[in-house]
This record gives structure tokens, C-alpha cells and sequence, in this order.
């Protein structure tokens, strides 16, 4: 057809990385005030814990909530640490990696060079098969260690297994129900899989709701409140959260997700002044989440996002949008490809994606990298019917009809809605032109064209009415020059609408160009 990209609200979800990852992008650390000393939370339980209960499980604990709240010098934690190291394969490498500096006195951030990522070409299944293999055998010698479990089911949803993903992630939120590693993984995976069959959202947001108040992490707050407004409900912590951002208690950085949040939920009520001051606030010191928040929001409401003015980590996602909408097609596609690969379970950077596929047409390099970055994406969405749309419209572009009716054959008998059997109906009318089947196409997409509008789908019609322009003038069809007349009287309000629109009017007229 129609590439179809679904831009639904996005929401201030955490996100969710390897917990080495997630600690050296400091999102593990202590919250600090804004007269740069550190919030110090009690650690006697914890210790309590460990010296009642000496084991790897309690040891892990310990030294994760030194991390947290900036104490790792203490005699305890330093004797946590040794504990873990004394245990050995038992334990996570990330974990005995921090475990060991703490035990030597160094820095437990290795400050690695965040905004590098794999190029495409190494996302292999065998290597998350390989992680999973390392994890089930770290708990098997340590069952009662979280971390292990919460890496276990990131992998599981990386592979699209879902059912092994939400099982290992329960296993953590029982064994560390107020750990903010855990308790902010959970809440983006349970987010993933959420669906009117199965409420998961209402499952993690239970944990939250228990912790983030007693705790008053900031962290934890924001991942409540965003969770709360995903789940139509009002977060009974919002008046505590515009208190502690207001009070300016906490630096920036401590804050940023949690302004974000507060932002996106002035914005649903319709209140922009209010929105637009958290989410100057929450740029402050942004991380890539709230940055891209910030991006996402700036095309509903008056709010400048420069990019360049900040330096955040990983702010894959922010860099993509906004090269996008900078009509950088290709950079845009270089920031995709590492959006996806810093979060392959997620749809969102593949169908991000799928608004590249007109733009970058023929640019045979970018083309093969967008059709095998569509392609990947269903390793964990194996059955999606936008990814399978998106992927087959992009073969048939390509100049691989035949690639493209093998995806549109194979899925198009399964569930989905009307827009989605639209789409396919329009991909496969694009597939049959470029096989030189034009009748076939035109039927094709005349009925798509008939069902969008049935379903006041104004872009949907829109986009079909294009393409299907398009397959005419390159057909050399009788029907061009009222095809013309149609399209010109299609508005530009949405982007890929008009930039499809531009390309159907430069190859009508190509001498006015």
C-alpha cells in the first residue's frame, strides 16, 4: 500500500536495558539534592538481612542498595561484596564485576562509550539462545538472585517469547519487590505485553502503587503516575510528585523522568502552560527517555526540543524522531537501526521505521538495511500485521514482488482488525502491479480505498489513492490523468502524506521539478 505507522501516545515508560547497562547510565544511583549531597536511606535492613540470612540472594541486596544510595564504603556492603566474590560462577557477571570494585575501593562505573551500539548485521538469535543458557545456569546455582531473572526475561521477550518472559519477570518482583531495577523492568515489560486479554499493567502497577510512595524515589514515582495514565486511572502520588519537583529539592538529573511524566499528564488534561513548564523542567539534565518524550510532544503542543544542545545517553529514540522530521531520511535510518538494537523487543523503532520506506526508495544501501531492520523485528513480533505489511510494501518497492506476496500469503488469514486487512488488501494491489498483473492491483486497491473511507480512515484513504496513483503513472495507464486530478486535491496535513504526495507530482511532471 500504505506503509502504516501507528503513532499512538507515547507515555514516560522506562526503559529497559541490561542492568550493567542501566547502571552505568546512571540511572541506578542515589538520588541527589539540589545542593549536590546525596538522599541517604537506612540500609539496617538490608544488613539485618544479610547478617541474618548470609546468602548470595541477601548479599546481592545489600550491595544493590549501597549502589543506590551512594554507600558502598561501608564495612557491610564491603562485606557483602567479598561474600559475592567468595561465591563466584554463582553469581551474575555484572554483579561480581560491582561487587569487586567495591570491594577494592574503585569506581563502580566504567563509563563506556554509551552511544556506540552493534551495527545491525550482529542481532543474532543465537546469542540471546547463549545468554539464556548463562542465566538458567546462574540460577540454578543461585535461585533466589533477581537480576538473573530480569535478564532471563528480557531475552525471552527479545525472542519473542512471551509467555517465558513474563514468568522469569514475576520470579523477580517476588524475590525483589522494591528494587528500582526490577520494579521499573517490569513495569516496561508488563507495558510490552499488556492487551485487553491480559491486564499486566494492572499487575505491576500494584507493585508500584506499594512502593513508590513509601519510598519517595523519584524514579519510581514516575514510573507509577505514567503506568496510572496508560491505565486511564489518576495516580493518588501526583500532588506529592508537583510538590517534590516544585520544592526544586533534588538535581535535575533525579528528577527528569518524573517532570516528564507530570508534563505528558498536564498535556492529556489539556493544560499546556502547565505541561510546558515540567517539560522545560525535565530538560534540565534530560536522559533519553524524557528527551524523547519531550521530542515526541514538541509535534502536539509549542515546545522547543534542540537536540544538539544536549548530550544525553543512548538518546537513540530522540535522535531518529527528530531527523525525521528534519526530512534526514537516511541519518534518521542510522539513529533507527540503533534505537532497535538498544531495545529489540520493543514495535516502536520498526514501525518508526516503516516512514522511511518511501523516502529512502531506491537508495539501494539504506533499502536493504530498512527491509532487514523490518525484518528483524519480527523475531520478537513474529506475527504482527504492521511489520508484515510494512515488510512486504518495502520488498515490493524494492523490486521483489514475489518476496512480498510469500508475507502477504502466509499472514494474510490470520486475525486483524479492518485497518490492518486494509493495509495488506493495498500491499498486495502494489505486489500485483509490479508483477505485471495491473487489473489485479487496481481491483485491489480500489477496494482498499473504499473500506478506509468506510472506516474513516482519512490517511489510510489518502495514502492508497497515492500509491495506487503512482502504480498507474508508472503503468502508463489511461487512468493517469484523472488519477492527477485526485491527488492534487488531497491535503498535505500529515507528512508522509504530503512527501508521497510530492513524489506522485514530480513523476507526473517530471520536467517541473
Amino acid at each position: 500500500m500504505a506503509d502504516y505507522y501507528d503513532d499512538k501516545p507515547r507515555n514516560v515508560i522506562p526503559n529497559w536495558r541490561s542492568y550493567s547497562d542501566t547502571l552505568n547510565l546512571s540511572e541506578l544511583d542515589s538520588v541527589k539534592t539540589s545542593k549536590k549531597k546525596l538522599v541517604k536511606y537506612n540500609l539496617s535492613e538490608y544488613i539485618n538481612d544479610f547478617k541474618q540470612n548470609k546468602s548470595t540472594v541477601y548479599a546481592s541486596e545489600l550491595i544493590s542498595a549501597g549502589v543506590s544510595n551512594n554507600q558502598t564504603l561501608i564495612a557491610e556492603v564491603k562485606e557483602a561484596a567479598k561474600f559475592l566474590l567468595d561465591a563466584g560462577e554463582s553469581v551474575n557477571e555484572s554483579q561480581l564485576k560491582i561487587a569487586n570494585k567495591i570491594y577494592n575501593n574503585q569506581s563502580i562505573y566504567e563509563a563506556p562509550q554509551v552511544n556506540t551500539i552493534l551495527p545491525l548485521t550482529q542481532f543474532s538469535e543465537k546469542n540471546y539462545h547463549a545468554d539464556i543458557r548463562m542465566f538458567k545456569n546462574l540460577i540454578k546455582v543461585n535461585p533466589y538472585n533477581a537480576i538473573p531473572y530480569v535478564e532471563l526475561s528480557r531475552c525471552y521477550a527479545t525472542l519473542g517469547i512471551s509467555d517465558k518472559s513474563i514468568s522469569a519477570m514475576k520470579v523477580a518482583l517476588h524475590l525483589a519487590p522494591g528494587n528500582r531495577f526490577v520494579l521499573r523492568s517490569a513495569t516496561r515489560l508488563f507495558a510490552h505485553y499488556d492487551s485487553p486479554q491480559e491486564d499486566h499493567l494492572s499487575y505491576v502497577h500494584y507493585y508500584l502503587k506499594k512502593y513508590a510512595r513509601a519510598s519517595k524515589d523519584p524514579w519510581i514515582l514516575s514510573a507509577e503516575i505514567s503506568t496510572a495514565n496508560v491505565l486511564e486511572k489518576t495516580s493518588k502520588n501526583i500532588k506529592q510528585a508537583i510538590e517534590l519537583i516544585d520544592a526544586k529539592k533534588y538535581t535535575p538529573d533525579s528528577i527528569t523522568e518524573l517532570a516528564s511524566s507530570i508534563g505528558t499528564i498536564e498535556f492529556s488534561h489539556g493544560s499546556n502552560k502547565k505541561a510546558k513548564k515540567k517539560f522545560q523542567t525535565s530538560l534540565l539534565s534530560p536522559n533519553d527517555n524524557s528527551l524523547a518524550q519531550a521530542e515526541w510532544i514538541s509535534n502536539y503542543m509549542s515546545l522547543d526540543v534542540d537536540q544538539s544542545a544536549y548530550s544525553s545517553k543512548k538518546n537513540f529514540e530522540a535522535m531518529a524522531l527528530d531527523l525525521y522530521y528534519d526530512d534526514k531520511y537516511e541519518d534518521a535510518l542510522d539513529y533507527t537501526v540503533k534505537w532497535f538494537m538498544d531495545q529489540p523487543y520493543s514495535t516502536r523503532s520498526v514501525t518508526h521505521a516503516s516512514r522511511l520506506i518511501s523516502p529512502l526508495k531506491g537508495k539501494n544501501e539504506k533499502t536493504d538495511t530498512l527491509i532487514q531492520l523490518l525484518a528483524s523485528g519480527l523475531i520478537s513480533h513474529p506475527n504482527e500485521p504492521i511489520i508484515i505489511n510494512n515488510l512486504a510494501y518495502a520488498l515490493a518497492l524494492n523490486g521483489e514482488p514475489m518476496k512480498a506476496m510469500e508475507y502477504i500469503n502466509n499472514h494474510k488469514h490470520h486475525k486483524m482488525d479492518s485497518i490492518q486487512r486494509t493495509c495488506f488488501k493495498a500491499t498486495e494491489g502494489l505486489a500485483q502491479f509490479r508483477l505485471d498483473k495491473p487489473d489485479i492491483g487496481r481491483k485491489l486497491y480500489q477496494e482498499a480505498i473504499s473500506d478506509a473511507k468506510k472506516d474513516d480512515e482519512k490517511v489510510l484513504n489518502w495514502k492508497a489513492i497515492l500509491n495506487l496513483a503512482r502504480e498507474e503513472f508508472l503503468a502508463g495507464s489511461n487512468e493517469s490523468a484523472y488519477m492527477m486530478e485526485i491527488v492534487e486535491k488531497i491535503p498535505d496535513t500529515e507528512l508522509e502524506v504530503k512527501n508521497l504526495k510530492k513524489e506522485i507530482i514530480d513523476l507526473y511532471n517530471p520536467n517541473e521539478k
